[in-house]
C-alpha cells in the first residue's frame, strides 16, 4: 500500500505501472508495483477533486438521459399524429359511405311548409307596437317603397313613425324571412330522406331563430356524427325508453335485461342496454320545447343564469424543435386585450362593444373565452323536469335511471345548446349595435351643411414627406416641406424644432408658394386634416393669419376628419377622377372636397375605412355597404342633390 495523499487505492490485480496524480503540486510520480503487496494504493487526489469529476460524470448522464426521453417522446407524438391521420381519415370514409347521405337535395320549388307564427306578430312583440300597424308598414315593404318614401309620404298610415323605428321593422322582416326560408330547405331536405316525423315537422313551425333550427336539424346534416341517442335507437332500444317514460313499470326493466344480444356491440350485457335507453331519454328530454322554454325564461331573468369568463391565453410553444416553451410576455403597445384578462360579467349585463372586443381577442388568440351556466338556473331545471317525468310512485330503480338521464341531458346537451344560442344572441345584438353606431355616426357626418360659393384649399400635412396643398376644384397644388424634424437612424421622428424666426418663414420659398396660390385664387377657407402634424399645421397657420399674412382676404381654417383619404387617393375612383395628379396631391383634394360636398365625397370611401364605426373591421364588409347605401338613400331623400354637379358614386 502507497499513500500519496488522503485517499487510498486498493488493487489486487493489476501487476502494471500506475501513475498516481499529486493533485495539489500537479506532479506525476511514477510508482512501480509488485505483485506480492496487497492492492491498497493511495491516489494523489483529494476529495474535492474526486467529487468534482462524479458530478460531472452524473451531468452528463443526466443529460443523455433527457436526450433519449426527447427522442422518444418524438418518436411517441409522431405515432400519435399518425393514428390521427388515419383515424381521421377512415371517420371520413365511414360518414360519406354512411346511409348513402353525401350532398343535400335542393328544396323543391313546389313543397310547402308553413310556420306557425307570422312575421307581423313577432314584429309588435319584439317592438311593443300594435299588431295592425305593423301589417300595415310589412305590406307597404312588400309594395316596393323604401324606408325613406314610407317616412316623409306614407306617415299618416305609420301614424307618423320614425325613421328609426322603420328601419327596425326592415330589419327584422329581413330576418325572420331569412328563417322562414332555412325552415322551408331543412324540411324538403328531411322529408326527401323519410326523416320527417310529425313531433320533428311540429318542432320545426315554431322555431323562430335560425340556431333553433340548427339544433334540430344538427343530427341530420351530411358528414355529421351520429350521436349517442341516434345509435341507440338504431339498436331498436327506443320502445323501451317511451314504455319507460309513459308506464314506468318494472316489467319494462325485466323486458331490457332480456334485450341482452352478446354478439352485437351495445346489448352484451344489461349495462350497456340500459346506458342505450338513458340516451335516448335524455334525448327526448333535451328537445323538449316546454323543458327548453323554461330554462330559456330562467335564463332570461337571473343575471347569474350565463356568465362569460375571459383569461389570457395559455403560453404557447416556441420552438418545436428544441421543446421549449418561451414565457409569454405581453408588449406593451400591443397589449389591447389586458382588461379582459380577469373579466367576468353577466350575459345580461355585458355591453356590445365588449363582446366586439372579447370576440376579436379570441380571434387573435389573445383571450380564452368560457361560458358557464349557473348553478341555480341547473337545480331549477332539474327539479323542474324530476316534476314532469318522475311521477311520486315510482320505483327507486327507474327514478334513479331518469334522474341520471337528466343529469347527463343537462351537462351533454342543454348547457351546450344554451351557451352557442346565448353566444350567438350576444354576436348578433353587439354587430346590431355596431351598425346603429355606424349608421348614426354616418348620418350626422354626411348631414354636415356643406360650404358653397367659396374657393377651399386643401391641406393633408406631414413632416418628411411635406405638406400636400391643393384646392377642390384643382385650380393649384403644391407640396411645401413647413415642419422640421430630428430623426433617430430607423428614420422615426424623436423632436420637433420650432423655427425661431418668423420673418424669414415669411419670406421662404415653402411658404410663399401656399401664399401665393391663395392670393391668385382668392382661397378664403383652409381645410387642414386631423393626421400627422395637424397640430403643428394649425399653430402656423394660426400665427400668420394674426399677424396678418393674408390680408386685405379674411382666411379662415378648419380641422377636418382625413380617414380614407390616403385610401381614396389610390383607388381606381381617384385615379379616373384625378389622372394628371399624383398620389400624394389627391389626398389634399379629397381633404378640400369634404367641405364642399359631404355627401358626394363620402361615398367614394369603403364605409369601414371612414373610422366612425365601433369595431366595424370585425363587421362584414357586405353588411357595411348595405347600411352606408341605406344612410345614404335616407340622406339624399331629405336633403335632395344636383343631378348637374354629384359624382357617378352618389348616382348609384
Amino acid at each position: 500500500m502507497i499513500k500519496s495523499g488522503t485517499t487510498t487505492i486498493d488493487n489486487d490485480e493489476s501487476d502494471e505501472d500506475i501513475i498516481v496524480i499529486n493533485a495539489a503540486s500537479n506532479n506525476f510520480d511514477e510508482i512501480t508495483i509488485s505483485s506480492e503487496e496487497e492492492g491498497e494504493i493511495t491516489a494523489n487526489k483529494d476529495d474535492k477533486f474526486h467529487n468534482k469529476e462524479r458530478k460531472e460524470t452524473k451531468q452528463k448522464d443526466s443529460y443523455s438521459n433527457e436526450k433519449k426521453h426527447k427522442k422518444k417522446k418524438k418518436e411517441k407524438d409522431k405515432k400519435k399524429k399518425k393514428d390521427k391521420k388515419s383515424s381521421k381519415s377512415e371517420s371520413k370514409q365511414i360518414e360519406k359511405s354512411k346511409d348513402d347521405f353525401i350532398k343535400p337535395p335542393e328544396p323543391p320549388s313546389n313543397f310547402q311548409f308553413e310556420s306557425s307564427w307570422r312575421e307581423s306578430d313577432i314584429i309588435a312583440d319584439n317592438l311593443g307596437i300594435y299588431n295592425v300597424i305593423i301589417e300595415k308598414v310589412v305590406k307597404l315593404f312588400d309594395e316596393g317603397n323604401t324606408m325613406p318614401f314610407i317616412a316623409r309620404y306614407r306617415s299618416h298610415i305609420t301614424q307618423e313613425m320614425e325613421p328609426a323605428t322603420l328601419r327596425k321593422i326592415e330589419s327584422h322582416l329581413s330576418e325572420l324571412r331569412t328563417v322562414k326560408k332555412k325552415m322551408k330547405y331543412v324540411a324538403s331536405t328531411l322529408s326527401k330522406y323519410g326523416w320527417l316525423s310529425s313531433e320533428l315537422a311540429s318542432r320545426l313551425r315554431c322555431c323562430t331563430t335560425i340556431e333553433e333550427i340548427e339544433y334540430l336539424f344538427a343530427p341530420f346534416k351530411p358528414g355529421s356524427k351520429r350521436s349517442k341517442a341516434h345509435k341507440a335507437r338504431d339498436l331498436g332500444l327506443e320502445e323501451f325508453a317511451i314504455k319507460l317514460i309513459e308506464s314506468q313499470s318494472d316489467d319494462i326493466l325485466r323486458e331490457m335485461n332480456q334485450a341482452v344480444v352478446a354478439d352485437k356491440e351495445g346489448l352484451q350485457n344489461v349495462k350497456e342496454v340500459r346506458k342505450g335507453v338513458q340516451f335516448i331519454i335524455s334525448d327526448i328530454i333535451a328537445k323538449d320545447k316546454v323543458c327548453l322554454d323554461y330554462i330559456r325564461d330562467v335564463c332570461s331573468n337571473r343575471r347569474d343564469g350565463i356568465r362569460i369568463r375571459c383569461s389570457q391565453a395559455p403560453e404557447r410553444p416556441l420552438d418545436e424543435e428544441n421543446e421549449t416553451v418561451i414565457s409569454y410576455q405581453p408588449n406593451p403597445q400591443k397589449d389591447l386585450f389586458k382588461n379582459y384578462y380577469y373579466f367576468d360579467a353577466s350575459a345580461l349585463n355585458i355591453k356590445p362593444h365588449q363582446v366586439l372586443a372579447i370576440n376579436r381577442g379570441e380571434a387573435q388568440k389573445e383571450l380564452t373565452v368560457k361560458m358557464v351556466v349557473g348553478n341555480y338556473v341547473a337545480d331549477r331545471w332539474r327539479e323542474f323536469c324530476r316534476r314532469k317525468y318522475i311521477p311520486r310512485k315510482t320505483s327507486f330503480e327507474i327514478a334513479a335511471m331518469i334522474t341520471a338521464s337528466i343529469d347527463d341531458a343537462f351537462s351533454r346537451l342543454v348547457s351546450p345548446v344554451l351557451i352557442r344560442e346565448c353566444r350567438s344572441r350576444l354576436t348578433k345584438q353587439a354587430e346590431k349595435a355596431s351598425l346603429e353606431v355606424f349608421a348614426s355616426n354616418l348620418r350626422s357626418m354626411l348631414l354636415t351643411p356643406p360650404i358653397r360659393g367659396k374657393v377651399i384649399m386643401g391641406v393633408d400635412p406631414g413632416y418628411n414627406h411635406g405638406c400636400k396643398w391643393a384646392q377642390g376644384d384643382v385650380l393649384d397644388t403644391g407640396i411645401s416641406y413647413l415642419h422640421e424634424c430630428d430623426e433617430d437612424e430607423s428614420g422615426n421622428i424623436i423632436r420637433k424644432r420650432k423655427r425661431k424666426r418668423k420673418i424669414d418663414f415669411e419670406d421662404s420659398e415653402e411658404f410663399s408658394s401656399i401664399k401665393g396660390a391663395i392670393f391668385r385664387n382668392n382661397c378664403e377657407i383652409i381645410a387642414i386634416g386631423n393626421g400627422t402634424a395637424s397640430r403643428e399645421t394649425q399653430e402656423l397657420f394660426a400665427e400668420q393669419i394674426q399677424r396678418g399674412a393674408f390680408s386685405p382676404l379674411v382666411v379662415q381654417f378648419v380641422v377636418v376628419d382625413e380617414s380614407g383619404s390616403s385610401i381614396y387617393s389610390v383607388s381606381d375612383l381617384a385615379k379616373k377622377e384625378l389622372r394628371r395628379l399624383e398620389i400624394k396631391l389627391r389626398s389634399a383634394v379629397s381633404i378640400a372636397r369634404r367641405l364642399q360636398n359631404p355627401v358626394a365625397e363620402l361615398v367614394k370611401i369603403e364605409p369601414q375605412h371612414l373610422g366612425i364605426g365601433q369595431y366595424q373591421h370585425d363587421l362584414r364588409e357586405s353588411t357595411l355597404k348595405k347600411t352606408l347605401d341605406k344612410v345614404v338613400e335616407e340622406c339624399v331623400s331629405f336633403i335632395g342633390v344636383d343631378i348637374n354637379t354629384c359624382s357617378a358614386s352618389l348616382l348609384q
